[in-house]
């Protein structure tokens, strides 16, 4: 374990802590919270960085907590379709592992490369297979936590079937290390398909965009990956096909993947691409190999200080909705969106939002019977708002978690919904 003065790096909105400290180990990683828990220090865990911009503005900072050095254990057992890993393994290196043996994660995150398994676990990341595969929650077999005061707890196993304690990984998926800093994550893997390919069909509005994903989401079969892209996130997808797109008539993209043996990829991709043509689509592409991973891996762009970023998850219909009004109701400020028709999380980004913008937003979202949560915004427009919303009742329940775990707000104080 090292310690040393902290650096811009490790700045959350803009604070930068006291220091940062480096834990390569389990026991390096207690020692470290039991004093900062005797301190009363404020701690954050440090993953890959890839999602630290999600969270209210931290109500104290003092230690930066780096785990990227927790990162010598992968366990890979091909035969159980299982693996554990240290919680500071890159999503990247972990594939990499797996895909010797011919298997895969059964789920995907942004930036594979520098995001760690700790930190998707702890942040719910999710990504394009959602729509098919469903979260990072639903994976989980067993996981190792260090709590607040630097005690080390565990739930699961290591094995598919196991009665090992309770179901606290679903607790801590998604908590953003509020209740306790992940170390080991136990997962199921799947096999990779022996084929793939990726079908692109564009349309000039989000409502036919809509309609086509809905038919296929109530079709006999669905896609491993699913998503309707909207706005600039389309445009930005256009280039990587051979057919040209032209992007003032075309706004909306719908990419599907379809998996299997060639047989069934072949018979899936005349199902979609007649779907396409009977639904309007001004055209559609298969795409296979570095050109299906090229047009999903498109980024949106570099994010800047003024982008706002709201993210939430609906019923697929609905969300199909508050797509389409979204990006209609838009007329100054342009709104791209990203949609896992198959799950229903939709992400809607603005180059430059304002506090109006986030109000509207939710609003139409409270239509559709959800909320959205922003997951990226200016600072000083963050310190005004709570980022995860109204929690309702529940937020009293969660006050209670937080206070049976860490009674002394060690771990990302003021962080979490209701600044718990």
């Amino acid at each position: 374990m090292t310690s040393a003065p902290a650096t811009d790096t490790y700045a959350v909105d803009g604070i930068v802590p006291d220091s940062v400290v480096t834990a390569g180990s389990l026991d390096e990683l207690s020692s470290a919270l039991k004093a900062a828990h005797t301190s009363r220090e404020a701690v954050v865990p440090w993953g890959g960085g890839t999602r630290m911009h999600i969270g209210n503005v931290p109500e104290r900072y003092t230690v930066a907590l780096d785990l990227s050095n927790l990162s010598s254990n992968v366990e890979h057992e091909a035969g159980d379709l299982t693996v554990v890993a240290d919680a500071g393994v890159k999503i990247a290196d972990l594939s990499e592992t797996l895909g010797k043996q011919g298997q895969r994660l059964p789920f995907d995150v942004r930036h594979p490369e520098r995001a760690t398994l700790g930190g998707s676990v702890a942040s719910n990341a999710g990504g394009h297979a959602r729509s098919s595969m469903g979260g990072i929650r639903d994976w989980i077999i067993g996981i190792k936590v260090v709590l607040a005061d630097g005690t080390v707890t565990k739930s699961g196993g290591r094995v598919v079937k196991n009665v090992q304690g309770f179901d606290l990984h679903r607790l801590h998926t998604g908590a953003f290390g509020t209740l306790g800093v992940i170390a080991e994550v136990a997962l199921k893997v799947v096999p990779i398909p022996a084929s793939s390919s990726t079908i692109a069909a564009w349309f000039g509005s989000v409502e036919e965009a809509g309609e086509f994903a809905m038919q296929v989401f109530d079709g006999p079969a669905m896609p491993e990956a699913f998503t309707v892209f909207a706005g600039g996130a389309a445009l930005s997808r256009f280039p990587c096909m051979d057919t040209p797109v032209d992007p003032g008539s075309a706004n909306s993209l719908v990419l599907a993947t379809v998996s299997g043996g060639e047989k069934s990829v072949a018979r899936q991709e005349n199902d979609l691409t007649g779907l396409a043509g009977s639904i309007g689509a001004q055209g559609y592409e298969v795409l296979r190999g570095a050109a299906a991973d090229s047009i999903w891996g498109q980024p949106g762009g570099d994010a800047t200080a003024e982008q706002l970023t709201l993210r939430g998850t609906f019923k697929p219909d609905d969300a199909v909705k508050l797509l389409a009004k979204s990006v209609s109701a838009s007329e100054q400020t342009q709104v791209s969106g990203e949609l896992q028709a198959g799950f229903g999380t939709l992400t809607l980004t603005l180059a430059a939002g304002t506090h109006g913008d986030i109000e509207r937003l939710r609003g139409l979202a409270s239509e559709h019977g959800g909320q959205l949560v922003v997951e990226r915004c200016p600072t000083e427009m963050k310190s005004q708002i709570d980022v995860f919303g109204d929690q309702g009742t529940a937020l009293s329940v969660m006050r209670s978690i937080k206070q049976q775990f860490d009674p002394k707000r060690v771990l990302n104080p003021g962080r979490f919904a209701g600044r718990i």
